[in-house]
């Protein structure tokens, strides 16, 4: 969802590679001659978890000191993903990135030079300081090959034209790293960083059309992953795409859907990978699978967490499996009565604050499809847009389908109210994205449905969208939960 907010700050990823000879170190980012129109910086740590709500990227802004300059300091103790955003002002997302190698005891300079038109405010990147040649590289490598950019299967239809296309922009990267000034200047870290990065992306790329269900595995060529190297079984090749790359080829390639294969994949991943791309592994199956919330799997899911300590000791993945397990915990669950009681929610039309009790009583013996959405957010409104299929189903089935809004401006949600044509069962929440329902239901993003079933028991904390695409999946929710029970006497 943020990537469509191009118009709001710019991002500048950091992967930090800490090797054990350093020792605990600080790394330093300050600006040089800041651009006026930015705001503030933020210091972002990437979750090796990045999809998942409940183990969500943490931000510390900074402000400008009294030279209106920008220094952050950040200790490096472990391997790990960082971000520096710039904030202008009055913004707040942007989708302007860049991947940076940054070694402890590193003091990066940087120049923001704006680059803007009518609709977006982005920054071109400059930097100075110890390494400048690795970091201004990575820059210029990013924006001659944008993520947006790279091959898509649904533009080119043919397996075979899309593998050409991969193996081409992977072979254009390492020309490009090859022919670029000053790459003799370039440490053996940086370069074993580059390759490695571009071999992960290369892997990532290859294996996406069947991991978004584009195209089934047996329809794959004998020889397509032929080119496609063995992943370490350490993480000394940590990339910006090695996450991705590990979750492509160990889970999402073996998903035949959202809920499958749970202890096919399991088993694969234990025979196949070892040390911690196992332990990675195992603990993002565990997340995948208690974010889709399926009943049919609950046996096999519960288990391989109990045993997950076999083979997971970092304290950052079991925290993160603990938190999966509670987050699936309340699947088939009511909402507590506090909660019930305290959440307070204004309704569109007469303006009577209820609580969210109150809102589901309104509904009694009643399923309920809830949408959590904003004014501000686009792929809300696209999919409120393209709903109206879903809508008739719901109402067909006797679901109530119900608008909460984690607007802050009041005056824009009933705006957007209007433009929409969503006045029925629409309510404002108060707390916004820090609303105890929000936190309880463990979500940082929008939009986000929330399915309950006609006792108010959460189904689905993250049910499948309104939209065509995923309208199979939402009718085979829906249809398990309003089923009619038939008693034989």
């Amino acid at each position: 969802m943020k990537n469509k907010f191009r118009n709001t700050f710019a991002c500048l990823l950091f992967l930090l590679i800490l090797n054990p000879l350093y020792g605990q170190q600080k790394a330093c980012i300050y600006s040089i001659d800041c651009d006026s129109t930015i705001k503030s910086v933020g210091l972002r740590q990437i979750s090796p978890f990045w999809w998942s709500d409940y183990y969500a990227d943490q931000l510390i802004r900074y402000e400008k000191d009294t030279s209106l300059q920008f220094h952050v300091e950040f200790e490096l103790n472990q391997p790990e993903i960082k971000a520096v955003c710039l904030y202008p002002s009055g913004e707040n997302w942007s989708a302007t990135y860049h991947s940076m190698l940054v070694s402890p005891g590193d003091s990066i300079g940087f120049r923001a030079i704006p680059v803007s038109d009518s609709k977006t405010i982005e920054y071109r990147m400059e930097f100075t300081g110890k390494n400048a040649g690795h970091y201004n590289f990575m820059c210029e490598l990013d924006l001659k090959f944008p993520h947006q950019k790279r091959p898509d299967f649904r533009q080119t239809g043919a397996i075979e034209i899309f593998k050409d296309s991969v193996d081409l922009w992977k072979k254009r990267k390492l020309d490009f790293l090859q022919s670029y000034p000053g790459n003799n200047q370039f440490s053996e870290t940086f370069l074993k960083y580059i390759n490695a990065n571009i071999e992960d992306e290369y892997a990532f790329i290859l294996y996406s059309p069947v991991a978004n269900k584009l195209i089934d595995r047996d329809k794959l060529p004998a020889d397509y992953f032929q080119d496609v190297y063995q992943l370490p079984l350490a993480d000394e090749s940590l990339t910006e795409h090695y996450y991705s790359s590990l979750l492509s080829r160990y889970i999402s390639f073996y998903m035949d859907d959202a809920r499958s294969n749970f202890d096919t994949i399991y088993q694969n991943i234990k025979q196949h990978t070892s040390g911690k791309p196992r332990a990675y592994l195992i603990s993002a199956l565990i997340g995948r699978f208690a974010d889709h919330q399926g009943e049919h799997y609950k046996t096999e899911l519960l288990n391989v967490i109990k045993e997950s300590s076999e083979y997971v000791s970092d304290s950052i993945y079991l925290e993160y499996i603990g938190l999966a397990e509670n987050y699936y915990l309340i699947h088939n669950k009511p909402f507590p009565e506090e909660l019930l009681s305290s959440v307070k929610l204004k309704k569109y039309g007469d303006d009577t604050v209820i609580s969210f009790k109150d809102l589901l009583n309104e509904y009694p013996n009643k399923a309920v499809y809830i949408d959590f959405w904003a004014s501000w957010c686009a792929p809300c409104r696209e999919d409120i847009s393209k709903s109206s299929e879903a809508k008739s189903y719901l109402k067909e089935k006797d679901v109530a389908y119900v608008y909460i809004s984690i607007d802050r401006e009041e005056k824009n949600w009933r705006k957007a109210t209007v433009e929409d044509a969503i006045a029925e069962n629409q309510y404002l929440i108060e707390g916004e994205h820090n609303s105890a329902l929000v936190k309880y239901l463990r979500f940082s993003s929008i939009p986000r449905y929330v399915l309950l079933d006609k006792d108010h028991k959460v189904k689905m904390s993250n049910a499948p969208r309104p939209i065509h695409y995923y309208f199979s999946q939402l009718k085979d929710e829906i249809q398990k939960i309003t089923k009619r029970v038939v008693t034989f006497y």
